[in-house]
């Protein structure tokens, strides 16, 4: 099985996913919709018992997410992971196999920030990059 990811990063900075059984886009405005099947929590809905068959706006993941400009999205099997334009990774759906990255084998049914990834800070007394 294969996924298809297109990115159109002209005016509008668009993303679109189709994955085997789900859906994901970024708007123009940099939020995440998801659409198809919703069984393992690959939309991001905060429920493993949800289908929805038009794009609907992800937004749960807690306030960070909520202020995060989304510029790209892809689609697993049964999980989803979206990219912020600072460089932020935001992952749901099945972690059966660590495939969320965040650390252990739990399926995320709300947008979780993978904590190894993203950014990297600088000291300001320094300018060298937190590790």
């Amino acid at each position: 099985m294969y996924n298809v990811c297109v990115c159109a990063r002209a005016r509008a900075r668009v993303c679109v996913c189709v994955g085997n059984f789900h859906s994901a886009a970024t708007t123009a405005q940099g939020r995440i919709l998801t659409w198809g099947e919703g069984a393992r929590g690959q939309l991001g809905l905060g429920s493993s018992d949800v289908n929805r068959h038009i794009p609907t706006l992800v937004e749960g993941g807690g306030g960070e997410m909520t202020r995060c400009h989304f510029v790209s999205v892809g689609c697993g099997v049964y999980h989803t992971a979206a990219v912020t334009d600072s460089g932020m990774v935001f992952t749901w759906g099945l972690g059966a196999d660590g495939q969320l990255g965040c650390g252990n084998d739990e399926p995320s049914l709300l947008p979780a920030k993978v904590p190894t990834l993203g950014p990297r800070r600088r000291r300001k007394e320094t300018g060298k990059s937190d590790e």
